[in-house]
């Protein structure tokens, strides 16, 4: 199953989705609240960015080297 997805039950497959709300009056550190709740989903898409970028760069380098043999 890709990430990002959940199997309720068999067959069924929904999307995770996050939704965070900060409702606080002015000055009560709303952006450190919202910045701290996101932190831990932005280092993991961050780190499967890296993934995908190691694989790509492969997969590109791998289609040079066939362009160049042909």
């Amino acid at each position: 199953m890709p990430l990002g997805r959940i199997a309720v039950r068999e067959g069924w497959v929904e999307p995770l989705n996050l939704y965070i709300l900060v409702a606080l009056p002015p000055a009560n550190r709303k952006s450190a609240a919202f910045a701290e709740a996101k932190k831990p989903v932005q280092d993991h898409e961050n780190l499967l960015t890296a993934i995908a970028a190691e694989k790509v760069a492969g997969e590109k380098a791998k289609r040079e080297v066939l362009a160049a043999v042909r």
